[in-house]
């Protein structure tokens, strides 16, 4: 029986492998006709909104990324971001800006520390790779940067799942990351809340610092997948609104968390939808307090934090 594939023809050599895509390969190599083929299609004369693919509303990576930014800003720093793939991978576009290398699963620790030492140490290196994948491949680069005395800041981004593909449970579950992190031998490790903005600055400036001082600083910034709280926690859901008359339409809120729950209107002011979760985030950094809590904030936010 002959095997065929793509160097066949049978399946594309580039680009995802789709539900049609693969039905079309099948019907070659079966030489039927492709069902998929005589299925009526329709035309919708509908243009989408003109926007790069964003974070889920009240996705805890969007509020990492703002702060990772709002931090190297402060500091006067101009990393290189070494990235990685999971959803924090969409940090790669507006406003965040925050993945210069974007490759495969674990190539982030690898890649910021190889370039690190072919520049001679003139690149300042922060690598930013999600809980699931640091288990998969980042611990023994983690163990190589440490062996190797290669300065870096590595940012765990810790949503408790492997969100992705799914919200399957991953080792966070019964391994501390801070606790691996301290045992390898890194320079610096904290675990913040990314919802607790003043305090996951601190520490991010304080790694930073650490890094410029050729130390190895870790920071896991530990918060649940929002889809898997709206799922395991809907009774508990509240949310923000805008108070129109405080609101001056400043553009912090839309503009540098980027949540797509949070829209400007013909005025600029915001508005938030009312059908998704909230984290707080936007009302930890609106400078008018014009984002208010509707409904139990308070408990909504602590049943989140203890996945």
């Amino acid at each position: 029986m002959p095997v065929l594939g793509k160097a066949e023809n049978i399946f594309n050599r580039v680009g995802e492998l789709t539900i049609n895509s693969v039905m079309e390969g099948l019907s070659k190599a079966l030489n039927i006709v492709n069902p998929f083929s005589s299925l009526n299609t329709v035309k919708v004369d509908y243009a989408p909104p003109p926007r790069s693919p964003v974070f889920c509303p009240g996705c805890p990576h969007a509020a990492s990324f703002y702060e990772l930014k709002v931090v190297t800003a402060k500091a006067g720093a101009k990393p290189l971001f070494s990235g990685d793939i999971g959803c924090y991978s969409l940090g790669i576009n507006n406003p965040f800006n925050e993945q210069d290398l974007l490759t495969n699963m674990g190539s982030s620790l690898g890649l910021g520390m190889g370039l690190y030492h072919g520049t001679n140490g003139k690149t300042m290196v922060i690598s930013i790779i999600g809980d699931s994948t640091f288990f998969h491949t980042g611990l023994p680069a983690l163990v190589n940067a440490v062996y190797n005395k290669t300065p870096m800041l590595v940012l765990i981004l810790d949503n408790r799942v492997t969100a992705m593909t799914g919200g399957q449970p991953n080792p966070t579950s019964t391994i501390n990351i801070e606790d691996i992190a301290k045992a390898i031998g890194a320079d610096y490790v904290r675990t913040v809340d990314p919802f607790n903005v003043r305090n996951a600055q601190e520490v991010m400036m304080e790694a930073v610092n650490v890094v410029r001082r050729g130390g190895i600083a870790v920071v896991v910034m530990k918060r649940g997948c929002a889809l898997e709280a709206t799922r395991l926690f809907r009774g508990y859901m509240a949310r923000y609104y805008v108070d129109p008359d405080a609101c001056r339409a400043c553009g912090i809120c839309y503009n540098l968390i980027a949540c797509p729950a949070i829209v400007p209107l013909e005025n600029r002011k915001a508005w938030i939808d009312q059908h998704v979760r909230c984290c707080s985030v936007c009302a930890q950094v609106c400078p008018y307090n014009a984002i208010k809590p509707e409904g139990n904030v308070r408990d909504w936010l602590k049943k989140w934090a203890e996945m």
